[in-house]
C-alpha cells in the first residue's frame, strides 16, 4: 500500500524549490515534537501551515497535489471511503537534504506524544520535488521509493510501515512531507 502517483509539473516542483531556497525561516531538520537531533536527521527543513497565508505560495501547489494524491489512493483502496473522513494534517514540513545528510533511523509517523496530536494519523504523504539518487526505504515491505520530480507517495502511517532516507545521501533531495488525519464521523 505504497502508492506513487505523478502530479505536480517539473516547473512547479522548480518553483517550490527556488521559494525554499530563498525563505529565511529554513532551520536544521527537528523531530520528536521539534527537538533536534542531528545524529538521526541531517537536513533543512521549513516547517510550514496550510492554515497561515504567509505559506500561500507553497501551499497553492502542494495543497491541489495532496487533494489529487489522496482521491487516487482512495479510489484504489475503495473501502477507505466509508465511516469516516480524511482531513489533511495542518502542519507539514519542507525539506532540504544535501550530500551525506539524512533521516537514518527508522520511524514511523503515528508517535505517541502528551497532547496525543498524532493518533489519527493514518497516511503520510511525501512530495518529491526533484529527481535524487536516494529515495525512501520501507524495509518491511522491501521496497526503496526513488524520488521522481512531481511524485505524490503516500502509505500507512502506522507502525507496519516503518521507513527511513535511504543514506547517506548522494547529491541534492528536496521533499514535502506530511500526513492525512481519518476521523470518526463524530469528529
Amino acid at each position: 500500500m505504497i502508492e506513487a502517483y505523478k502530479i505536480l509539473s517539473n516547473e512547479q516542483c522548480d518553483h517550490i524549490i527556488e521559494l525554499f531556497n530563498r525563505d529565511d525561516r529554513r532551520q536544521p531538520g527537528r523531530v520528536a515534537g521539534n527537538v533536534l537531533l542531528p545524529i538521526h536527521k541531517k537536513s533543512l527543513d521549513l516547517n510550514a501551515s496550510f492554515d497561515e497565508s504567509q505559506y500561500d505560495e507553497y501551499n497553492n501547489i502542494i495543497l491541489p497535489a495532496i487533494n489529487a494524491g489522496l482521491d487516487a489512493y482512495v479510489n484504489q483502496y475503495s473501502y477507505l471511503k466509508t465511516g469516516a473522513k480524511f482531513t489533511i494534517f495542518d502542519r507539514y514540513n519542507i525539506q532540504y537534504y544535501g550530500d551525506g545528510d539524512g533521516y537514518f533511523t527508522l520511524h514511523h509517523e503515528v508517535e505517541p506524544s502528551k497532547d496525543h496530536i498524532y493518533i489519527h494519523r493514518m497516511i503520510a504523504w511525501m512530495v518529491y520535488l526533484n529527481d535524487a539518487e536516494s529515495g525512501t526505504e520501507f524495509p518491511y515491505q522491501d521496497t526503496i521509493l526513488k524520488p521522481e520530480t512531481g511524485c505524490v507517495a503516500m502509505w500507512p502511517a502506522y507502525w507496519t510501515h516503518p521507513h527511513k532516507g535511504v543514506t547517506p545521501n548522494v547529491g541534492d533531495k528536496y521533499i514535502a512531507t506530511g500526513w492525512l488525519n481519518y476521523l470518526p464521523v463524530t469528529e
